[in-house]
């Protein structure tokens, strides 16, 4: 298995359409979250509720990711992949109503924000789950890889979209893109043709499938620090986008929208670029070690990006930090994967998505922290955390991971 192109996985006709669609959803989750990073800047003027917008909408992970992962592993995937690209049409339109109306106050915005986080969070778990349905086993590698390829490209031209049109118009307009975007992308993912997958045996129900992936995952102590990295990762690495509207105001680097816009960029090419190289490279057995590695290489770049005095060499570090985070992330998921039993799968996403929703801890905390010894400190400290856990948690227990 190895050496294979990535575009095989264009062989398959609904994996076409499950990654053009997410190409246009990653647009549109881009345009919104910078949107609402620079909304909440201006109406409260402060760090720690800039994170908190950030931060609020992935609890959701945390109280629904296990259920509706239970729930993807007995129902047609697809459909909730639409539902919830309907409610985030729905949600980013009502934003820019209440924009355009100035009637929106900070805590309506961030309740809208958090709904919009249970649909993201159905959203990426039928994804990834998708793609191990639709891709076969040996083709798994490059096709989640070119998956996280087309997200992060597009990622980065829906921040500079975002960022480009508040600069030019105000952030109402840029939530109305956001909607329109959502809604084509909904349309995309209707011209897929998949359907479940027949289960044999007893059936059993959402609450007993659900008791049953966590008692698998928590049993096992590679899987569960598997899930411990993931949040520590998602805390503090995938974290660093709710603290970039702080870095692009007077704060900082002075740079405006405008320069919010080329931050989130920056990351989400890096993670990109990242996903390129392994959906083109060759697959190995040490996926544990690369893991390892990616993580440790993340406190050391972020720890550079804390301290970066310009904002050129900002964009570098953040795009850096995009490329170790994408390696991460496709090593964290094929390792929980292949020590899950197939019919697992959705379970095993959601038990994911806990971790995931637990990561807003570290943006609230390096929140709460700028607020009396600057972001770029703050920033520091959650380097150190990321560089701790990797020799603690991840080089003893997971590096031997296949």
């Amino acid at each position: 298995m190895g050496g294979m192109s990535p575009l095989r996985s264009f062989g398959y006709r609904d994996f076409r359409f499950l990654w053009g669609g997410t190409l246009v959803w990653a647009a549109a989750i881009w345009m919104q979250r910078v949107a609402i990073s620079w909304l909440v800047l201006e109406l409260t003027d402060s760090p720690f509720m800039v994170a908190l917008s950030f931060s609020l909408p992935q609890i959701p992970y945390v109280l629904i990711g296990p259920f509706v992962g239970a729930v993807a592993d007995r129902v047609n995937r697809k459909y909730m992949l639409i539902g919830a690209q309907v409610v985030m049409c729905a949600g980013t339109g009502g934003l820019a109503a209440l924009v355009y109306t100035e009637s929106g106050t900070v805590w309506l915005v961030i309740g809208i924000a958090v709904v919009l986080g249970v649909a993201m969070s159905v959203n990426f778990l039928s994804m990834q789950a998708l793609v191990f349905d639709i891709v076969e086993p040996q083709d798994r590698m490059n096709g989640l890889s070119l998956w996280f390829v087309g997200m992060r490209a597009i990622s980065a031209v829906g921040a500079l979209l975002g960022g480009e049109i508040i600069e030019r118009t105000g952030i109402w307009p840029a939530f109305m893109a956001s909607s329109i975007v959502y809604a084509l992308s909904g349309i995309t993912f209707t011209l897929m043709r998949y359907r479940s997958k027949l289960r044999t045996g007893p059936v059993a129900s959402v609450m007993e499938n659900l008791k049953a992936g966590l008692r698998h995952m928590l049993g096992s102590r590679e899987l569960a620090s598997l899930l411990l990295l993931a949040a520590v990762a998602e805390a503090f690495g995938w974290g660093i986008p709710s603290l970039l509207a702080i870095f692009a105001s007077d704060a900082v680097y002075d740079v405006g929208p405008r320069g919010l816009g080329i931050l989130s960029a920056a990351f989400a090419f890096g993670g990109m670029v990242g996903s390129a190289a392994l959906a083109f490279a060759r697959d190995f057995k040490r996926r544990g070690l690369g893991l390892t590695v990616a993580l440790a290489v993340t406190s050391v770049t972020l720890a550079g990006f804390s301290q970066a005095p310009w904002f050129v060499l900002a964009v570098v570090l953040l795009a850096a930090l995009g490329v170790v985070l994408a390696a991460y992330d496709t090593f964290s998921t094929l390792l929980v994967q292949a020590n899950v039993p197939e019919g697992m799968r959705g379970r095993a996403f959601g038990a994911l998505q806990i971790a995931s929703g637990v990561g807003p801890v570290g943006p609230l905390m390096m929140g709460f922290m700028a607020g009396f010894m600057g972001v770029q400190t703050a920033v520091g400290a959650g380097a150190a955390v990321v560089l701790a856990v990797a020799v603690l948690v991840a080089a003893p227990r997971v590096r031997r991971m296949e």
